[in-house]
């Protein structure tokens, strides 16, 4: 299963069965959503609801949605957008190579934000591979020999993936 359809899924099953709101907790709220991830992609996923928060794992791959989103236990030496607050984390298996994901609200300038985050990785010793900014839109592609690194922004908020080579 895709980390993507994983991550909809999660979400849009916690919302579901949540009402629409993100505080709910308890056994019954994860059931809910393990049986609507069930329905949806005919397999079994484990899921946690804690306090505003979501955490769904299957085959490898585990996403966390909500308020108390960290980043991934395996999160390499990088650095992530000042004043960042992370709202999902995503970290699966591809093929040996992990890959993860994380989004983090920006409260300001997120195109800023991000150009920031580029230009530390940059500083850091990364390749900047490529850049596009439009208006308050902006995407960096960076890499060095372990990584690729993809910083994007959409709405108020900046997206981290980190892509390990093979």
């Amino acid at each position: 299963m895709s980390v993507r359809r994983l991550s909809l899924i999660a979400g849009a099953a916690l919302l579901v069965a949540t009402g629409g709101s993100l505080t709910a907790c308890g056994g019954g709220t994860s059931a809910a959503v393990e049986e609507q991830i069930k329905n949806q992609t005919g397999q079994d996923a484990d899921v946690d609801v804690n306090d505003g928060t979501i955490t769904a794992s299957q085959d490898g791959t585990s996403v966390t949605i909500g308020e108390d989103a960290n980043l991934p236990a395996d999160w390499p030496d990088l650095p992530t957008p000042d004043g960042g607050q992370v709202i999902s984390s995503t970290s699966s298996d591809k093929n040996g190579n992990t890959i993860q994901i994380v989004t983090f609200k920006i409260d300001g300038d997120a195109a800023a934000a991000a150009k920031s985050l580029a230009d530390k990785i940059e500083a850091d010793g990364y390749t900047l591979d490529g850049e596009a900014v439009i208006g308050a839109q902006a995407q960096y592609g960076l890499s060095n020999d372990t990584y690729e690194i993809i910083i994007l922004t959409l709405i108020g908020t900046v997206t981290m993936t980190v892509e390990e080579k093979g």
